[in-house]
Protein backbone atom coordinates (compact mmCIF):
# COMPACT_ATOMS: atom_id res chain seq x y z
CA UNK A 1 0.00 0.00 0.00
CA UNK A 2 2.95 2.67 0.59
CA UNK A 3 4.46 1.71 -2.28
CA UNK A 4 1.00 2.20 -4.49
CA UNK A 5 1.01 5.69 -2.31
CA UNK A 6 4.78 6.18 -3.02
CA UNK A 7 4.00 5.50 -6.85
CA UNK A 8 0.97 7.17 -7.29
CA UNK A 9 3.01 10.67 -5.01
CA UNK A 10 5.96 10.24 -7.77
CA UNK A 11 3.53 10.31 -10.76
CA UNK A 12 2.09 13.12 -9.51
CA UNK A 13 4.71 15.35 -8.80
CA UNK A 14 5.96 14.74 -12.85
CA UNK A 15 2.82 15.30 -14.04
CA UNK A 16 2.72 18.77 -12.16
CA UNK A 17 6.56 19.68 -13.14
CA UNK A 18 5.49 18.66 -16.52
CA UNK A 19 2.89 21.49 -16.24
CA UNK A 20 5.20 23.86 -14.60
CA UNK A 21 7.22 23.33 -17.97
CA UNK A 22 4.61 23.64 -20.04
CA UNK A 23 3.24 26.79 -18.06
CA UNK A 24 6.68 28.58 -18.37
CA UNK A 25 7.12 27.60 -22.07
CA UNK A 26 3.25 28.62 -22.88
CA UNK A 27 4.35 31.59 -21.11
CA UNK A 28 7.64 32.17 -22.93
CA UNK A 29 5.23 32.08 -26.10
CA UNK A 30 2.59 34.10 -25.42
CA UNK A 31 5.45 37.09 -24.30
CA UNK A 32 7.08 36.64 -27.52
CA UNK A 33 3.94 36.98 -29.37
CA UNK A 34 2.89 40.06 -27.02
CA UNK A 35 6.16 41.64 -28.36
CA UNK A 36 5.34 40.74 -31.89
CA UNK A 37 2.15 42.56 -31.46
CA UNK A 38 3.55 45.36 -29.84
CA UNK A 39 5.73 45.68 -32.94
CA UNK A 40 3.28 44.98 -35.65
CA UNK A 41 0.57 46.95 -33.62
CA UNK A 42 1.99 49.84 -31.84
CA UNK A 43 4.50 50.75 -34.52
CA UNK A 44 3.21 50.42 -37.47
CA UNK A 45 1.62 53.90 -38.08
CA UNK A 46 5.14 55.09 -37.24
CA UNK A 47 6.65 52.77 -39.95
CA UNK A 48 4.39 53.86 -42.46
CA UNK A 49 4.93 58.16 -41.68
CA UNK A 50 8.56 56.86 -41.97
CA UNK A 51 8.42 55.55 -45.01
CA UNK A 52 6.32 58.51 -46.52
CA UNK A 53 8.95 60.77 -45.06
CA UNK A 54 11.57 58.85 -47.52
CA UNK A 55 9.93 58.68 -49.84
CA UNK A 56 9.18 62.57 -50.70
CA UNK A 57 12.76 63.27 -49.73
CA UNK A 58 13.40 61.23 -52.68
CA UNK A 59 11.61 62.52 -55.03
CA UNK A 60 11.73 66.22 -53.67
CA UNK A 61 15.64 65.55 -54.44
CA UNK A 62 15.19 63.84 -58.03
CA UNK A 63 13.16 66.80 -59.00
CA UNK A 64 15.52 69.35 -57.79
CA UNK A 65 18.72 67.33 -59.10
CA UNK A 66 17.65 67.86 -62.76
CA UNK A 67 15.66 71.35 -62.19
CA UNK A 68 17.94 74.23 -63.50
CA UNK A 69 16.87 77.77 -63.16
CA UNK A 70 18.89 80.52 -65.59
CA UNK A 71 19.21 84.15 -65.32
CA UNK A 72 16.30 84.83 -67.61
CA UNK A 73 13.71 82.78 -66.02
CA UNK A 74 13.41 79.80 -68.75
CA UNK A 75 13.69 75.94 -67.04
CA UNK A 76 15.66 73.50 -68.94
CA UNK A 77 16.65 70.16 -67.67
CA UNK A 78 19.90 68.29 -68.03
CA UNK A 79 23.61 69.21 -66.04
CA UNK A 80 26.15 72.27 -66.70
CA UNK A 81 28.99 70.42 -65.62
CA UNK A 82 30.60 69.12 -68.47
CA UNK A 83 28.58 67.42 -71.47
CA UNK A 84 25.80 66.11 -69.37
CA UNK A 85 27.14 65.72 -66.44
CA UNK A 86 24.93 65.99 -62.58
CA UNK A 87 25.36 69.02 -61.02
CA UNK A 88 26.98 69.18 -57.35
CA UNK A 89 24.38 69.63 -54.98
CA UNK A 90 23.80 73.44 -52.90
CA UNK A 91 25.07 74.88 -56.18
CA UNK A 92 21.91 77.11 -56.31
CA UNK A 93 21.41 80.41 -55.03
CA UNK A 94 18.13 81.98 -53.69
CA UNK A 95 17.74 83.92 -56.68
CA UNK A 96 18.25 80.33 -58.84
CA UNK A 97 21.70 80.97 -60.71
CA UNK A 98 24.50 78.63 -60.82
CA UNK A 99 26.77 79.96 -58.55
CA UNK A 100 29.74 77.77 -57.92
CA UNK A 101 29.79 77.25 -61.60
CA UNK A 102 29.33 81.11 -61.95
CA UNK A 103 32.33 81.69 -60.04
CA UNK A 104 34.21 78.92 -61.86
CA UNK A 105 33.97 80.66 -65.37
CA UNK A 106 34.55 84.10 -64.06
CA UNK A 107 36.75 83.60 -61.31
CA UNK A 108 36.55 84.35 -57.61
CA UNK A 109 33.47 85.79 -56.21
CA UNK A 110 35.06 89.47 -55.76
CA UNK A 111 36.62 89.70 -58.79
CA UNK A 112 33.37 89.00 -60.35
CA UNK A 113 31.13 91.23 -58.35
CA UNK A 114 33.95 94.24 -59.47
CA UNK A 115 33.42 92.96 -62.93
CA UNK A 116 29.63 92.48 -63.55
CA UNK A 117 28.99 96.19 -62.40
CA UNK A 118 31.32 97.86 -64.74
CA UNK A 119 31.79 95.69 -67.94
CA UNK A 120 29.86 95.58 -71.24
CA UNK A 121 28.03 92.99 -72.27
CA UNK A 122 29.32 90.73 -75.27
CA UNK A 123 25.68 90.65 -77.15
CA UNK A 124 24.82 88.21 -79.65
CA UNK A 125 24.66 90.09 -82.85
CA UNK A 126 29.18 89.78 -82.30
CA UNK A 127 28.92 86.22 -82.24
CA UNK A 128 31.76 84.81 -80.57
CA UNK A 129 33.49 88.39 -80.58
CA UNK A 130 33.21 88.67 -76.72
CA UNK A 131 36.56 90.49 -75.80
CA UNK A 132 36.93 89.72 -72.77
CA UNK A 133 33.32 90.89 -71.22
CA UNK A 134 31.20 89.73 -69.43
CA UNK A 135 27.80 88.56 -70.53
CA UNK A 136 25.88 89.37 -67.79
CA UNK A 137 25.44 93.13 -68.62
CA UNK A 138 22.72 94.61 -71.10
CA UNK A 139 23.72 94.68 -74.67
CA UNK A 140 25.17 97.92 -75.68
CA UNK A 141 24.19 97.26 -79.68
CA UNK A 142 22.06 100.30 -79.34
CA UNK A 143 22.93 103.39 -80.63
CA UNK A 144 26.21 104.93 -81.09
CA UNK A 145 26.38 109.11 -80.89
CA UNK A 146 29.92 109.74 -81.29
CA UNK A 147 32.91 108.24 -82.22
CA UNK A 148 36.85 109.03 -81.51
CA UNK A 149 40.29 106.61 -83.19
CA UNK A 150 44.47 106.67 -82.01
CA UNK A 151 44.28 104.71 -85.42
CA UNK A 152 44.82 101.10 -83.56
CA UNK A 153 40.93 101.67 -81.33
CA UNK A 154 38.26 103.04 -81.71
CA UNK A 155 35.73 104.35 -78.94
CA UNK A 156 32.39 104.72 -78.80
CA UNK A 157 29.84 106.56 -77.03
CA UNK A 158 26.61 104.53 -76.53
CA UNK A 159 23.42 104.56 -75.22
CA UNK A 160 24.50 102.61 -72.43
CA UNK A 161 28.34 103.67 -71.94
CA UNK A 162 31.40 103.16 -73.97
CA UNK A 163 32.86 100.39 -76.06
CA UNK A 164 36.58 99.83 -76.88
CA UNK A 165 37.49 98.19 -80.69
CA UNK A 166 40.26 96.87 -82.58
CA UNK A 167 40.67 98.62 -85.49
CA UNK A 168 44.20 97.93 -86.53
CA UNK A 169 42.30 95.09 -89.27
CA UNK A 170 40.18 97.73 -91.20
CA UNK A 171 37.73 95.38 -92.64
CA UNK A 172 37.46 93.25 -89.54
CA UNK A 173 36.74 95.81 -86.41
CA UNK A 174 36.76 94.17 -83.28
CA UNK A 175 35.35 94.76 -79.84
CA UNK A 176 37.95 94.29 -77.06
CA UNK A 177 36.53 95.47 -73.80
CA UNK A 178 33.96 98.29 -72.86
CA UNK A 179 32.54 99.65 -69.61
CA UNK A 180 28.61 99.93 -68.78
CA UNK A 181 27.77 103.55 -67.54
CA UNK A 182 24.06 104.47 -65.99
CA UNK A 183 23.13 106.91 -68.89
CA UNK A 184 23.70 107.43 -72.37
CA UNK A 185 27.35 108.49 -73.60
CA UNK A 186 26.97 111.20 -76.05
CA UNK A 187 30.30 112.73 -76.75
CA UNK A 188 33.72 111.83 -75.58
CA UNK A 189 37.76 113.39 -76.02
CA UNK A 190 40.69 111.01 -76.00
CA UNK A 191 43.68 112.26 -74.23
CA UNK A 192 46.85 110.57 -73.13
CA UNK A 193 45.28 107.49 -72.27
CA UNK A 194 41.96 108.78 -70.81
CA UNK A 195 38.66 109.18 -72.27
CA UNK A 196 36.49 111.69 -70.93
CA UNK A 197 32.78 111.06 -71.54
CA UNK A 198 29.86 113.61 -71.95
CA UNK A 199 27.27 111.50 -70.15
CA UNK A 200 23.95 113.83 -70.07
CA UNK A 201 22.33 113.92 -67.17
CA UNK A 202 25.28 112.43 -64.82
CA UNK A 203 28.12 114.75 -66.02
CA UNK A 204 31.29 113.96 -66.94
CA UNK A 205 33.42 110.68 -66.26
CA UNK A 206 36.76 110.03 -66.43
CA UNK A 207 37.59 106.42 -67.78
CA UNK A 208 41.26 104.97 -67.65
CA UNK A 209 41.68 102.97 -71.27
CA UNK A 210 45.41 102.12 -70.99
CA UNK A 211 44.48 98.74 -70.28
CA UNK A 212 42.21 98.62 -73.33
CA UNK A 213 40.56 95.12 -72.56
CA UNK A 214 39.57 96.30 -69.06
CA UNK A 215 38.93 100.20 -69.17
CA UNK A 216 37.61 101.49 -65.58
CA UNK A 217 35.99 104.62 -64.58
CA UNK A 218 38.45 106.96 -62.12
CA UNK A 219 36.28 109.89 -62.08
CA UNK A 220 32.92 111.93 -62.04
CA UNK A 221 31.34 114.61 -61.63
CA UNK A 222 27.68 116.03 -61.93
CA UNK A 223 27.28 119.13 -63.97
CA UNK A 224 24.46 121.26 -63.76
CA UNK A 225 23.24 120.39 -67.49
CA UNK A 226 23.03 117.66 -69.22
CA UNK A 227 26.70 117.22 -70.47
CA UNK A 228 26.49 116.83 -74.67
CA UNK A 229 29.96 117.51 -75.79
CA UNK A 230 33.63 117.51 -73.89
CA UNK A 231 36.76 119.18 -75.17
CA UNK A 232 40.12 118.72 -73.03
CA UNK A 233 42.85 120.89 -72.94
CA UNK A 234 45.84 120.66 -70.62
CA UNK A 235 44.36 120.31 -67.18
CA UNK A 236 40.82 121.43 -67.96
CA UNK A 237 37.72 119.95 -69.60
CA UNK A 238 35.43 122.39 -71.49
CA UNK A 239 31.95 120.73 -71.34
CA UNK A 240 29.14 121.23 -73.77
CA UNK A 241 26.08 121.03 -71.08
CA UNK A 242 23.19 121.24 -72.71
CA UNK A 243 20.67 123.86 -71.20
CA UNK A 244 23.39 125.55 -68.70
CA UNK A 245 25.83 126.41 -71.45
CA UNK A 246 29.54 125.77 -71.47
CA UNK A 247 30.89 124.40 -68.10
CA UNK A 248 34.68 124.22 -67.00
CA UNK A 249 35.76 121.45 -65.16
CA UNK A 250 39.29 120.96 -63.23
CA UNK A 251 40.77 117.58 -63.99
CA UNK A 252 44.14 117.89 -62.47
CA UNK A 253 42.33 114.93 -60.30
CA UNK A 254 39.93 112.68 -61.57
CA UNK A 255 39.12 111.02 -58.56
CA UNK A 256 38.05 114.78 -57.67
CA UNK A 257 37.18 116.88 -60.29
CA UNK A 258 35.81 120.49 -59.43
CA UNK A 259 33.71 122.64 -61.92
CA UNK A 260 35.84 126.00 -61.81
CA UNK A 261 32.94 127.93 -64.15
CA UNK A 262 29.75 127.87 -65.89
CA UNK A 263 28.40 130.41 -68.64
CA UNK A 264 25.34 130.78 -70.30
CA UNK A 265 25.45 130.40 -74.13
CA UNK A 266 22.17 131.69 -74.98
CA UNK A 267 21.62 128.63 -76.27
CA UNK A 268 21.21 124.75 -75.44
CA UNK A 269 24.91 123.83 -76.03
CA UNK A 270 25.98 120.88 -78.44
CA UNK A 271 28.85 120.85 -78.70
CA UNK A 272 32.42 122.38 -77.69
CA UNK A 273 35.53 123.18 -79.72
CA UNK A 274 39.15 124.85 -78.34
CA UNK A 275 41.59 126.64 -80.42
CA UNK A 276 44.58 128.63 -78.92
CA UNK A 277 42.66 130.99 -76.02
CA UNK A 278 39.39 130.68 -77.54
CA UNK A 279 36.27 128.23 -76.73
CA UNK A 280 33.48 127.77 -79.74
CA UNK A 281 30.25 125.98 -78.33
CA UNK A 282 27.34 125.18 -80.84
CA UNK A 283 24.46 126.62 -78.95
CA UNK A 284 21.62 125.68 -81.11
CA UNK A 285 19.55 128.24 -82.22
CA UNK A 286 21.37 130.80 -81.12
CA UNK A 287 24.04 130.46 -83.25
CA UNK A 288 27.91 129.28 -82.33
CA UNK A 289 28.66 131.09 -78.65
CA UNK A 290 32.68 132.41 -78.77
CA UNK A 291 34.17 132.47 -75.53
CA UNK A 292 37.78 133.91 -74.39
CA UNK A 293 39.25 131.05 -72.00
CA UNK A 294 42.79 132.10 -71.47
CA UNK A 295 41.97 132.10 -67.78
CA UNK A 296 39.92 128.98 -67.16
CA UNK A 297 38.86 129.62 -64.12
CA UNK A 298 37.45 133.10 -65.74
CA UNK A 299 36.12 132.58 -69.21
CA UNK A 300 33.93 135.13 -71.00
CA UNK A 301 31.70 135.59 -73.26
CA UNK A 302 32.56 137.79 -76.58
CA UNK A 303 30.30 136.83 -78.95
CA UNK A 304 27.47 134.82 -80.72
CA UNK A 305 27.85 134.01 -84.12
CA UNK A 306 23.84 133.95 -85.76
CA UNK A 307 23.64 131.40 -88.35
CA UNK A 308 21.35 132.91 -90.58
CA UNK A 309 23.11 136.15 -91.18
CA UNK A 310 25.43 135.18 -94.02
CA UNK A 311 26.48 137.33 -96.74
CA UNK A 312 26.33 134.31 -99.47
CA UNK A 313 22.63 135.28 -100.00
CA UNK A 314 21.98 132.00 -102.78
CA UNK A 315 23.47 129.35 -101.09
CA UNK A 316 22.59 129.73 -97.27
CA UNK A 317 20.33 133.22 -97.09
CA UNK A 318 16.48 132.39 -95.82
CA UNK A 319 17.29 129.21 -93.97
CA UNK A 320 16.94 130.20 -90.81
CA UNK A 321 14.17 128.01 -89.78
CA UNK A 322 15.03 124.86 -87.85
CA UNK A 323 18.66 125.90 -88.34
CA UNK A 324 20.64 125.09 -85.37
CA UNK A 325 24.41 124.84 -84.31
CA UNK A 326 25.47 121.21 -83.77
CA UNK A 327 28.97 119.81 -84.37
CA UNK A 328 31.96 122.20 -85.07
CA UNK A 329 35.66 121.17 -86.64
CA UNK A 330 38.11 123.48 -87.68
CA UNK A 331 39.09 123.92 -91.37
CA UNK A 332 42.08 125.81 -92.84
CA UNK A 333 42.71 129.35 -93.28
CA UNK A 334 40.96 130.35 -90.43
CA UNK A 335 37.67 128.48 -91.19
CA UNK A 336 34.89 127.15 -88.49
CA UNK A 337 32.82 123.97 -90.21
CA UNK A 338 29.15 123.47 -88.57
CA UNK A 339 26.74 121.31 -88.50
CA UNK A 340 23.96 123.27 -89.05
CA UNK A 341 20.81 121.32 -88.14
CA UNK A 342 18.28 121.77 -91.34
CA UNK A 343 20.40 124.19 -92.58
CA UNK A 344 23.10 121.64 -93.57
CA UNK A 345 26.93 122.89 -93.49
CA UNK A 346 27.51 126.72 -92.38
CA UNK A 347 31.10 127.92 -92.68
CA UNK A 348 32.33 130.81 -90.22
CA UNK A 349 35.13 133.17 -90.36
CA UNK A 350 36.35 132.92 -87.37
CA UNK A 351 40.49 134.77 -88.42
CA UNK A 352 39.46 137.83 -87.31
CA UNK A 353 38.06 139.62 -84.21
CA UNK A 354 34.63 139.64 -85.05
CA UNK A 355 33.76 135.95 -86.35
CA UNK A 356 31.06 135.83 -89.37
CA UNK A 357 29.34 133.37 -91.59
CA UNK A 358 31.29 133.18 -95.20
CA UNK A 359 29.45 130.53 -96.86
CA UNK A 360 27.84 126.82 -96.78
CA UNK A 361 25.85 124.23 -98.70
CA UNK A 362 22.06 123.05 -97.85
CA UNK A 363 22.15 119.00 -97.56
CA UNK A 364 19.04 117.05 -97.51
CA UNK A 365 18.22 116.06 -94.07
CA UNK A 366 19.46 117.21 -90.75
CA UNK A 367 23.53 117.80 -89.90
CA UNK A 368 24.45 116.46 -86.71
CA UNK A 369 28.25 116.40 -86.98
CA UNK A 370 31.04 117.41 -89.13
CA UNK A 371 34.89 116.33 -89.28
CA UNK A 372 37.53 117.17 -92.22
CA UNK A 373 40.16 116.04 -94.00
CA UNK A 374 42.57 118.57 -95.88
CA UNK A 375 43.65 117.68 -99.72
CA UNK A 376 46.30 119.20 -101.15
CA UNK A 377 46.43 122.66 -102.02
CA UNK A 378 43.79 125.05 -100.33
CA UNK A 379 40.88 122.63 -100.67
CA UNK A 380 39.28 121.30 -97.62
CA UNK A 381 37.13 117.80 -97.64
CA UNK A 382 34.36 118.38 -95.20
CA UNK A 383 32.21 115.02 -93.83
CA UNK A 384 29.05 116.18 -92.70
CA UNK A 385 26.89 113.29 -91.17
CA UNK A 386 23.75 114.18 -92.27
CA UNK A 387 20.76 111.84 -90.25
CA UNK A 388 18.86 109.91 -92.05
CA UNK A 389 20.56 111.13 -95.31
CA UNK A 390 23.92 109.55 -94.74
CA UNK A 391 27.27 111.17 -94.82
CA UNK A 392 27.96 113.82 -97.56
CA UNK A 393 31.60 115.18 -98.89
CA UNK A 394 31.87 118.56 -99.62
CA UNK A 395 34.92 120.81 -100.93
CA UNK A 396 35.48 123.79 -99.79
CA UNK A 397 37.83 125.99 -101.72
CA UNK A 398 39.05 130.11 -100.72
CA UNK A 399 39.48 131.58 -103.76
CA UNK A 400 41.47 134.88 -103.97
CA UNK A 401 43.60 136.38 -101.44
CA UNK A 402 44.39 134.25 -98.43
CA UNK A 403 41.41 135.14 -95.55
CA UNK A 404 39.63 137.52 -97.62
CA UNK A 405 39.02 135.02 -101.05
CA UNK A 406 35.91 134.27 -101.89
CA UNK A 407 34.57 130.85 -99.92
CA UNK A 408 33.31 128.34 -102.54
CA UNK A 409 31.74 125.02 -101.52
CA UNK A 410 30.76 122.25 -103.99
CA UNK A 411 28.81 118.67 -103.21
CA UNK A 412 31.72 115.92 -103.96
CA UNK A 413 30.11 112.87 -103.26
CA UNK A 414 27.49 111.56 -100.62
CA UNK A 415 26.87 108.02 -99.35
CA UNK A 416 23.24 106.78 -98.21
CA UNK A 417 23.54 104.49 -95.33
CA UNK A 418 21.29 101.99 -93.29
CA UNK A 419 20.83 104.25 -90.40
CA UNK A 420 20.41 107.37 -89.34
CA UNK A 421 24.40 108.98 -89.18
CA UNK A 422 25.08 110.85 -85.25
CA UNK A 423 28.66 111.64 -85.92
CA UNK A 424 31.52 111.10 -87.90
CA UNK A 425 35.90 111.51 -87.07
CA UNK A 426 38.21 111.62 -89.70
CA UNK A 427 41.83 110.12 -88.63
CA UNK A 428 44.17 113.08 -90.09
CA UNK A 429 48.00 111.57 -89.31
CA UNK A 430 48.23 108.67 -90.74
CA UNK A 431 44.82 108.04 -91.53
CA UNK A 432 44.90 107.62 -95.55
CA UNK A 433 41.54 109.20 -95.90
CA UNK A 434 39.63 107.40 -93.63
CA UNK A 435 36.67 108.38 -91.68
CA UNK A 436 34.65 106.79 -88.85
CA UNK A 437 30.88 107.06 -88.66
CA UNK A 438 28.64 106.94 -85.62
CA UNK A 439 26.02 104.66 -87.26
CA UNK A 440 23.20 105.21 -85.00
CA UNK A 441 21.61 101.56 -84.10
CA UNK A 442 24.02 99.70 -86.38
CA UNK A 443 27.13 100.53 -84.62
CA UNK A 444 30.02 101.78 -86.80
CA UNK A 445 31.48 102.23 -90.27
CA UNK A 446 34.74 102.79 -91.41
CA UNK A 447 34.68 104.74 -94.90
CA UNK A 448 37.40 105.56 -97.43
CA UNK A 449 37.31 108.89 -98.83
CA UNK A 450 39.68 108.33 -101.79
CA UNK A 451 37.31 106.62 -104.16
CA UNK A 452 36.76 108.01 -107.61
CA UNK A 453 34.01 108.73 -110.57
CA UNK A 454 30.37 108.59 -109.21
CA UNK A 455 31.13 106.97 -105.82
CA UNK A 456 34.39 108.53 -103.97
CA UNK A 457 33.10 107.62 -100.47
CA UNK A 458 33.05 103.70 -99.89
CA UNK A 459 32.10 101.57 -96.77
CA UNK A 460 35.91 99.65 -95.81
CA UNK A 461 34.67 97.98 -92.84
CA UNK A 462 31.73 97.92 -89.72
CA UNK A 463 31.14 96.77 -86.53
CA UNK A 464 29.06 94.59 -85.77
CA UNK A 465 30.09 92.72 -88.92
CA UNK A 466 26.64 90.33 -88.22
CA UNK A 467 24.61 93.17 -89.28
Amino acid sequence: MQSEIFVQAENDFESSTERIDVNNQMGQVRAVVRRKRGILGRSLPATMLHAMVLFSILVFGFFFSTREVVADGRKRSGARTGEGGIRPAGTLSKNGKDEKNEKTRTGTGKRRKKRKRKQLSGGEASGSDTGGITKRAPSLEQRTYDVRTDGKRAYLATTSGLIVLDVTKIQEPKRVGGLMLPDSGNGLSLRRGRVYLAQGNYGLVAVDVKRHKWPREIGRIKTKGAAQGVAVVRNYAFVADGGSGLAVVDIRKPSDMKTVARLSTKGYAWDVVTKKNRAYVAAGSSGVAVFDVSRPKTPRLLSVVKLDAGEEKGTIGGRGIGLQARGLVFGRGGLLYVAAGSGGLVIVDISSAAPRVVGGLKLADFARGVTVLNERGKKDNVLVADGQAGVFSVSVERKGRRKKGKIISRLKGKLKTKMAVNNVFALKKGGKGLVFVAHDSDGMLIIDTKGRGKQPLNILGRWPQSK
